[in-house]
């Protein structure tokens, strides 16, 4: 190359250096080196470039940047190194949060290696002298912490220019973050207990009022909750723990709670309104309290509140009685009366008392039990009656009472009885009686006496009880010859010597469907004595004429 002449004349050579290594160092271009057709440089040229360290920065971040009061943001902390080799922390990294805002635990993150230290409910997040923040271009590392605030609004998180002391030097500027906390909104619930009644029933309707919130809520306006159709309010009685005015009237269908009331604070804070509610409507009907219908100054419920209510009509009972055999035999075995109460719109609200007065001649026979229900307070064996006899409330029936009955002799025939019922919560009860009536067979042991060895007839129906167009039958006999039975009445011989006796034993069965249901009685056949003949004979006059008239003679056989 060439140098322009002059006086002097000169030009320039540039070049882009850089270095990574730090300190001052001297470039030099020594005499001599600079060779020419007029001579070379008799000087040394040199020039010094000193290399410094890149300063370190911090940035920080909330996420999320907004929270609702009592909820947690995860502080982020970041730092940075635009440098080949680590830069040290030569003092203790401090971060003050805001006024409000607290650590939720101890809990930290990132990618940062040394120690981070603080305390839950805490108020500083440290980042320890002798940690490092690594090299690169650039190298960094983040610390995380979770933080939380009861206080609503917004604030700002300051690491301090400085703050940040570095083997490298330290952060020039400083690092904010925002963190916006908002009230949270009150919340509304409603629950009907029970959830099911039966028409003309009372179930408490419970609301319930939330505010998370370190502040009371205030209302700025009424709460209204109208009940669904057909739903009103069974009294004016109003209870629950909130403070404020509750208002409605019996047989209206709003409950109101008063504009300026309160919602206590809390984790979360709450109270509740009670009132008594009825409905006489079968079927289920919703209760709503509309989004946005609690308002308050510190919101409005974001989300509806609903609760359902079944109204079922009343249980209503229908008895019936019948017994078996259909048939009663005096002194017959395993007959028993059977009483049925069905059950509609179940189940059954109160206790069912039942009341049976037996007919004459019936009485129990044995345990009195049930199936359907749970039975109680039955009289013991020989009784004349079911006093005190209880079902349980609870019951979707069938219950069904059986009852072991015993027939006497002095039972009618037929024999009629009727049980009722009350209770079981059956308004009216149109169908709370059942009757059974039921014939009565009871075949009674006779006595013939006649003449030896004389054909006889005797009917045996004279004393029994049985049911119309029941038949007779002779089922055996001792008596010679054996004879036979008309209808009711038996044809036989008395026994050839005076005071001698057979029997004919019969049988009187009910008719159709029931001829299987008999009972049998014993005719006893003796012979009395023989007949033994006095004769006399007179005549009248006692002195007869001669041609007289009106004369007669009398024979007289004794």
């Amino acid at each position: 190359g060439t140098i322009p002449a002059g006086a002097p004349g000169s030009c320039t050579i540039t070049a882009n250096v850089t270095s990574s290594t730090l300190g001052t160092v001297t470039n030099t271009i020594a005499a001599g080196a600079l060779q020419t057709n007029f001579g070379n440089n008799a000087a040394a040229a040199s020039a010094n470039l000193t290399v410094a360290a890149n300063a370190p920065t911090v940035a920080k971040t909330f996420a999320p940047a907004s929270i609702a009061v009592g909820g947690t943001s995860v502080l982020t902390i970041t730092l940075t190194n635009n440098n080949a080799t680590a830069a040290t922390l030569s003092a203790n990294l401090v971060d003050t949060l805001p006024s409000g805002v607290t650590l939720a635990n101890a809990t930290f993150g990132g990618t940062c290696t040394g120690t981070k230290s603080g305390v839950a409910g805490g108020t500083t997040v440290t980042y320890a002298s002798g940690a490092t923040i690594p090299g690169g271009a650039p190298g960094s590392c983040t610390i995380t912490a979770n933080v939380t605030s009861s206080t609503v609004g917004t604030v700002t998180n300051t690491i301090a220019a400085g703050a940040l002391q570095t083997s490298n030097g330290t952060n020039a500027a400083a690092a904010t973050a925002n963190l916006t906390v908002t009230a949270n909104a009150p919340t509304v619930a409603k629950a009907f207990a029970p959830a099911t009644i039966v028409s003309g029933g009372t179930s408490v309707l419970t609301i319930t009022l939330s505010n998370n919130n370190a502040v009371a809520a205030t209302l700025s306006a009424a709460l209204v909750d109208t009940l669904p159709s057909g739903v009103t309010l069974a009294n004016a009685t109003f209870g629950g723990t909130c403070a404020g005015a509750k208002s409605g009237v019996a047989g209206g269908t709003t409950v109101t709670y008063a504009s300026g009331s309160t919602i206590p604070s809390g984790a979360p804070g709450t109270c509740t309104i009670t009132a008594n509610v009825t409905s006489s409507t079968p079927g289920t009907v919703t209760n709503t309290i509309a989004s946005g219908a609690l308002q308050t100054n510190v919101g409005n419920n974001a989300a509806a509140a609903t609760a359902n209510l079944t109204v079922n009509s009343p249980p209503a009972l229908t008895v019936t009685k019948s017994a078996t055999p259909a048939v009663l035999v005096v002194g017959g075995t395993g007959q028993v009366y059977t009483i049925t109460i069905s059950v509609a719109n179940g189940p059954t609200t109160a206790a069912i008392n039942v009341s049976d007065v037996l007919p004459a001649g019936v009485s129990t026979n044995g345990a009195i039990t049930a199936t359907g229900g749970t039975l109680s307070g039955c009289p013991a064996s020989g009784a004349t009656s079911l006093a005190g006899c209880t079902v349980a409330s609870g019951t979707n029936g069938p219950v069904v009472i059986t009852v072991p009955v015993a027939v006497a002799a002095n039972a009618a025939n037929p024999t009629v009885n009727t049980a009722t019922v009350t209770g079981g919560g059956d308004p009216t009860c149109t169908n709370c009686s059942g009757t059974t009536t039921n014939p009565v067979i009871d075949a009674v042991n006779d006595a013939s006496t006649g003449q030896p060895g004389q054909a006889g007839t005797f009917n045996v129906s004279t004393n029994d009880k049985f049911p119309v167009g029941s038949t007779f039958t002779q089922t055996a006999t001792t008596c010679v010859p054996a004879g036979t039975m008309t209808g009711a009445v038996a044809n036989f011989t008395y026994p050839g010597t005076t005071g001698a006796s057979c029997t004919v034993t019969y049988s009187v069965c009910a008719p159709a469907p029931n001829t299987t249901i008999c009972d049998t009685a014993v005719l006893t056949v003796t012979a009395g004595a023989a007949p033994a003949l006095t004769v006399t004979k007179s005549a009248t006059p006692a002195v007869l004429v001669v041609g007289g008239t009106g004369q007669v003679y009398t024979i007289t056989i004794s």
